[in-house]
């Protein structure tokens, strides 16, 4: 665990047991509260990261450790992870990942050829030559991938974020469609791990 990680688990420890007002007062911490101070800081940038499956696990694994500490969820509860994301009513860390990187390409799309940031994404080499060896994962690549899982076409994002209230729809029906799926899915996992674990027993 890195320096940030255990200054932010340090603080949502903090946080879930008070906040002092202007008062002196001591009152508890929402939930969303506590999980927006540390998710502005864990993310911060995250809309221009090229992700792995395991770097992904590993955000995850924290964002889920930070939300047992808030809602004083033990590990000896015996409480899924899905069932800890809908008890705190707060999404999985890949969706916050999809909605950061949805919104910024949207911009990068609208803005003119000539800027900096767009000449980047959509240009390419003139010359030079790539390293033997397999090829390291790419920020289209990564784009790509998760437009594909969200229901999104990749041909659809050259003119789909130009109407910007449009393309915010439709990607949080994309991030709610994603999340509802991704929990039936889980859900489905381990119901067929339960299944396997009784007949396991029973023979």
């Amino acid at each position: 665990m890195t320096t940030l990680q255990l200054a932010l688990l340090r603080l949502v420890q903090l946080l879930a047991n008070y906040t002092v007002d202007h008062g002196g007062t001591r009152r508890v911490t929402s939930n969303k509260d506590s999980s927006a101070v540390v998710l502005t800081s864990l993310l911060y940038g995250s809309e221009t990261w090229t992700l792995y499956r395991h770097q992904i696990r590993k955000l995850d694994k924290f964002h889920l450790r930070c939300l047992r500490s808030i809602a004083g969820i033990k590990s000896q509860d015996r409480i899924a992870n899905a069932e800890v994301l809908r008890t705190c009513g707060i999404s999985c860390i890949e969706a916050f990942l999809l909605q950061a990187q949805f919104r910024w390409i949207g911009h990068v799309v609208r803005m003119s050829s000539t800027r900096i940031p767009k000449q980047v994404l959509c240009g390419q080499l003139a010359r030079g030559k790539r390293l033997p060896g397999r090829r390291h994962k790419r920020y289209k690549d990564g784009l790509k991938q998760n437009l594909k899982t969200c229901g999104i076409s990749p041909n659809d994002l050259n003119s789909a974020p130009l109407a910007g209230a449009s393309w915010q729809s439709r990607c949080q029906d994309a991030m709610d469609d994603f999340e509802a799926t991704r929990f039936d899915a889980i859900q489905a996992k381990r119901q067929a791990r339960k299944t396997t674990t009784i007949r396991t027993t029973g023979q």
